[in-house]
């Protein structure tokens, strides 16, 4: 019997999203499987349906189909920028383009938002949701900012306004820390979702990997792995490097990940090219490439002495903390924010007292002693089983309201 036929198949929800960059597959991945085989119809909005659809259709049951694949405009895919108006125009473009595509769909389909930040925007308010969208929708809310930090604007100067839309049924946050007060102030009901990470692994060496870090020379390594971008610190590395071969101590700095240059200026884009050669005087070398799968990047990370995560003016969650307890490989942070109150709760690493490349070299010497073989086992898996308490099966029961 197909999935389709089963008494069990309920509304069709269809999973949007606006781009493909870092983790944003594996979200898909999961959530659609889970879905599938639920019994729920689907249709996905999803950029790069080359690299995609593959992926996410190997892994559902053999007998389910999904109903649509639909790829978003270029215009208004993976694109970042600080100028308000310009992504006040992209959310409207966003959701005006989703509202056509959508329009003769069954009414009792519902939306779900796979980063609802893409289209949350300060001015966009509920009313224009409920004006564009045809149906009732549900948001995964990735960056709840103002909440986190304490910081509220006026109602209808929040970049969370739309949440009060008449057709929002649901959101989700990976921040338990402002559960509470994220549901004072919105009616739809509010619950977490996990920041969870893809284990897998391979056994023995990874020729990929091995070549990578043989630049190292077998000196430790620390790691700066993923999206190599402004707000992912990279600035920030290189700098720690430069101090770190100035005072003579033995680290090597490797980044590997695809370099988001639309975020440096021309003068800094040519400081990073020099970083992507080979040079036997440094101790620094960016990898601008994308990481081929989850195995890869699991075993890049396991192979390193030491992960950098020092995001710049990121007050929320990263499933980086999730790649370090399950590899054991100790993690530096920012400080304030979740990721350092999570990195203080699990012994998961070092959270700098100051955001500069100093306070970053202290923590690595801190590390380069009995601390990193200390890093409590225990402590790690109950991070772990901390992210595992707060399953996705809370959107099955949601969906089948």
């Amino acid at each position: 019997m197909n999935f389709r036929d089963s008494p069990r198949a309920l509304k069709t929800v269809y999973l949007v999203d606006f781009s493909a960059n870092g983790h944003h597959g594996l979200y898909l991945q999961r959530i659609a499987l889970l879905l599938a085989n639920a019994g729920f119809a689907m249709e996905i909005i999803f950029p790069d349906r080359h690299r995609f659809q593959s992926a996410v259709e190997s892994i559902l049951p053999p007998d389910y189909a999904i109903d649509g694949w639909h790829e978003p405009p270029i215009k208004l895919i993976n694109r970042q920028t600080k100028n308000w108006r310009d992504r006040l125009q992209l959310s409207i473009g966003r959701l005006r383009w989703l509202g056509k595509l959508l329009d003769k769909r069954c009414s009792n389909g519902e939306i779900f938002f796979l980063m609802a930040d893409q289209v949350l925007v300060r001015g966009v308010l509920g009313m224009v949701f409920d004006l564009l969208l045809p149906l009732s929708w549900s948001a995964f809310w990735f960056y709840p900012r103002e909440y986190r930090l304490g910081r509220k604007s006026a109602w209808f100067l929040e970049a969370g306004a739309g949440l009060r839309a008449k057709a929002c049924r649901g959101i989700f946050l990976l921040d338990d820390g402002v559960l509470k007060s994220v549901q004072a102030s919105f009616k739809c009901p509010v619950f977490r979702l996990p920041d969870f990470i893809d284990q897998s692994t391979v056994a023995g060496e990874i020729p990929w990997v091995v070549e990578r870090f043989e630049i190292a020379s077998a000196r430790p390594v620390i790691l700066l792995v993923g999206d190599l971008s402004k707000r992912k610190g990279l600035e920030f590395f290189i700098d720690a490097s430069e101090l770190s071969l100035k005072k003579g101590l033995k680290w090597f700095f490797l980044a590997i990940g695809c370099i988001r240059w639309e975020g440096f200026s021309r003068m800094e884009q040519n400081r990073l090219r020099a970083l992507t050669s080979p040079r036997p005087d440094r101790n620094i070398m960016i990898f601008d490439e994308y990481i081929p799968n989850e195995i890869y990047f699991n075993a890049v990370i396991a192979r390193a002495n030491v992960l950098a995560a020092c995001y710049h003016d990121f007050p929320h969650s990263s499933n980086m903390l999730g790649k370090a307890a399950f590899t054991g490989v100790p993690i530096i942070v920012a400080p304030d924010g979740l990721m350092a109150e999570q990195v203080k709760k699990f012994s998961l690493g070092v959270v700098l007292e100051r955001f500069i490349p100093d306070d970053f070299l202290k923590a690595l010497t801190l590390l380069s002693g009995s601390e990193v073989s200390s890093c409590d086992k225990n402590r790690r898996q109950n991070y772990l089983d901390f992210q595992h308490e707060h399953h996705l099966e809370i959107l099955v029961k949601h969906f089948s309201k």
